[in-house]
């Protein structure tokens, strides 16, 4: 709800029920019209007199509802959105435009590993967000995130397939995950007892070893034939 108040009285004096689904956590007003944002992650343009312009931009759900609106110029209507989940999206109501400008973990990074293919300059790191994702290290910018479905925790890129990696849960589990489809393409979670620490790829590519904390190594050999999958 949006509540008016009378500030000399410190009482309401008028209430806009379900301006959005959920908490309404920011409003922004300007001259010629009010944007709220809220937990729901719509941005809702309202006139002066508190009606529906009947504009609105939906932020994505994967990086999370609406947090705060600013802006330093509302004479080009571009707009700056904070979320709940670290990023800043640059938005705007003519144009439609959602366009996230800061993007990053909004829970504890643990897994950080460089790209084989140094001619791209890019970079992975996943997290308890159940966030992966792959960043440009010339641009700063995150070039796309995948959510998974456990806690993350280490994370290794195999040396001669290197659109493959292989990451460490929290749980007991292991997955191999396809960078250029960007689905998980084998999971393993018969051997450790508790979360795998880290993971690492032999040199030639031939094994992958999972450090658990159940203080033991498991050692997996790589399928020779495809170099797809473990046994």
């Amino acid at each position: 709800n949006i509540a008016f108040w009378n500030w000399k009285e410190a009482r309401i004096i008028r209430l806009i029920r379900n301006a959005n689904e959920g908490g309404v956590f920011s409003l922004l007003i300007g001259e010629n019209s009010i944007i709220s944002g809220g937990k729901d992650g719509k941005l809702t343009e309202w006139n002066l007199e508190f009606k529906k312009t009947g504009r609105y931009l939906q932020l994505p759900e994967a990086h999370g509802s609406c947090r705060v609106i600013i802006t330093n110029n509302w004479n080009n209507n571009q707009l700056l959105v904070g979320t709940t989940r670290n990023c800043i999206y640059q938005v705007c109501f003519d144009t439609n435009e959602i366009k996230p400008i800061v993007s990053g973990h909004f829970e504890e990074l643990w897994g950080l590993t460089n790209s084989i293919n140094q001619e791209k300059n890019t970079f992975l790191t996943c997290g308890y967000d159940r966030q992966l994702s792959c960043w440009d290290a010339k641009t700063h910018t995150n070039l796309w995130s995948v959510q998974l479905e456990e806690k993350l925790h280490s994370i290794c890129v195999h040396p001669k397939i290197h659109n493959l990696c292989a990451i460490g849960t929290q749980k007991i589990k292991w997955l191999v995950f396809d960078l250029t489809k960007r689905s998980v393409i084998y999971t393993n979670q018969t051997d450790s007892q508790e979360q795998i620490e880290c993971i690492q790829y032999s040199p030639d590519g031939i094994y992958l070893a999972c450090g658990s904390r159940d203080n033991n190594i498991y050692i997996y050999e790589v399928n020779k034939k495809n170099m797809l999958f473990f046994f």
